[in-house]
């Protein structure tokens, strides 16, 4: 499992694994650099799903990457981890929206992923909480699939090398 200080959308992993709300909105955070990088064909196919399916939180579903392939990404999984961007999270709907989209990626035959934080806004949930769990469904999974737990959050990216016995500060790749 490798860790790293950095925005999701220079993955260097064959898919990425991304928080989303079921209305589609991708106005922010991640979502927002998503977009600005895979281009509006992926906002738009993100619409278009969650118009289709009744969504649950904790679901996921993927989309095609756009121009995120030119970076050797191929594919986005969502998980479902709100029903509106104004809504809480709670640790219980993170853990199955991960794990759900990690085994829809090991189905898929997904070779090597890459995970941001699921803490979605700022100051909703203790950011330990969220790197132990982030943790936990990663080792749980990693023997399936290559990980890589990519952020742009130094104390969430810290708290998670931590977790996993690795002693240096976060650096970038």
């Amino acid at each position: 499992m490798k860790i790293i200080l950095g925005p999701i959308t220079y993955p260097k992993s064959e898919a990425i694994i991304v928080p989303v709300n079921s209305s589609g909105v991708m106005t922010r955070g991640v979502l927002k650099e998503i977009v600005k990088d895979g281009w509006n064909k992926v906002a738009k196919e993100v619409n278009k799903v969650v118009q289709s399916k009744e969504l649950e939180l904790g679901d996921c579903f993927s989309t095609d990457s756009g121009r995120l392939k030119r970076r050797k990404c191929y594919r986005i999984y969502y998980g479902v981890v709100k029903r509106f961007p104004n809504d809480l999270v709670s640790l219980h709907v993170i853990r199955s929206a991960l794990s759900n989209c990690l085994n829809q990626a090991i189905r898929d035959g997904i070779e090597n992923i890459s995970i941001s934080n699921f803490s979605i806004g700022q100051g909703e949930l203790n950011i330990e909480a969220v790197s132990r769990l982030t943790v936990e469904e990663c080792l749980k999974k990693e023997y399936k699939i290559g990980i890589k737990i990519v952020d742009t959050n130094k104390e969430f990216v810290n708290n998670v090398k931590k977790l996993l016995g690795m002693n240096d500060e976060c650096t970038n790749e």
